[in-house]
């Protein structure tokens, strides 16, 4: 509500919130964030690429809201403040929990099974040598293996960090726009569906992760 044209109410920009509140308010945040992240997997089950950065996106930003009370719960705060940047910002809200945005350790599990599969030494897996051969081909592999398997956990960290870098930014671009010299009518691509599968795994880890130490907070 504006009061004059430089100053609004305090209310607008800030929200002074009791435990209880923040409490309720993080529960309704991350119950929202999975309903929109079973959306992105609707769309992702369906092969709907074109709009599935709308529900990561607000995903996200659920998450980021519940984020920032569940620190302020976490750290003992009895009013727990929100402002106007962290309840309705776009991408500040992401930006406040990128660092939990991660490949999940069931996804580094998966990586690691199938190189430890793949016949790195061999045209088989399976025991081509006798004794310490064999046992030192074993080793061999396994370290092929682990090391393979970093390397793609470190390729998804980086399609993690290159969607949600100006996520909001990317989110607009699912809407028809204008070139800006030619103000010919424009709409950016489908979202690579490896990318999708990545980002909604890292999402899901990471709620699972907030859950985990909200479960652990009082009111």
């Amino acid at each position: 509500m504006i009061i004059d044209s430089t100053h609004f109410v305090m209310a607008d920009y800030m929200v002074d919130l009791t435990r209880q509140q923040a409490y309720a308010a993080v529960q309704l945040c991350l119950q929202n964030a999975r309903e929109y992240l079973k959306d992105a997997k609707m769309h992702y089950d369906n092969k709907r690429f074109q709009h599935i950065r709308i529900p990561l996106q607000f995903s996200l930003e659920e998450s980021g809201k519940a984020r920032a009370m569940i620190d302020q719960l976490q750290n003992g705060q009895q009013t727990i403040q929100m402002n106007r940047d962290m309840r309705k910002g776009h991408q500040i809200k992401v930006d406040y929990i990128r660092q939990f945005v991660k490949p999940s350790k069931q996804k580094e599990q998966e990586y690691n099974d199938v190189w430890s599969a793949c016949p790195f030494l061999s045209p088989s897996a399976e025991p081509i040598f006798d004794g310490e051969a064999e046992e030192m081909r074993k080793m061999m592999q396994e370290q092929i293996a682990s090391d393979t398997t970093k390397k793609f956990i470190e390729l998804d960290k980086d399609i993690i960090n290159s969607l949600t870098v100006d996520a909001h930014e990317k989110r607009l671009g699912t809407l028809v726009n204008f070139d800006d010299n030619t103000f010919d009518p424009i709409l950016a691509g489908s979202m690579n569906e490896g990318h999708c599968l990545v980002l909604i795994d890292a999402i899901n880890n990471m709620l699972d992760d907030f859950d985990s130490t909200f479960s652990k907070i009082n009111p």
